[in-house]
């Protein structure tokens, strides 16, 4: 249990840490298994991170939809919305 935001993606890593987008702060944070949450990166440029993978090297990935930015929330936007691919190295 915790408390969080508006959370779109969730990543439970083999130690046993669970990733959470923090879609309304622009950041990725960790639960570990004592409770604690905390904060793994925070950048304005991550807008509304969404889906996580793990890679074989224990790298997580997590995608920024900008689904904010997109035409049906933002009538002056184009046809297409940038995305984008964040890796975050284990530590």
């Amino acid at each position: 249990m915790g408390k969080t935001g508006v959370s779109d993606g969730y990543w439970m890593d083999a130690e046993g840490r669970l990733y959470l987008s923090a879609a309304e702060e622009d950041a990725v944070k960790r639960r570990l298994p004592d409770g604690t949450i905390e904060t793994v990166v925070q950048d304005e440029r991550l807008r509304w991170p969404d889906s996580f993978a793990q890679g074989p090297d224990g790298t997580i990935y997590v995608t920024s939809s900008h689904i904010m930015d997109n035409a049906w929330f933002d009538p002056e936007a184009g046809p297409t919305t940038p995305t984008e691919l964040w890796r975050i190295a284990q530590s």
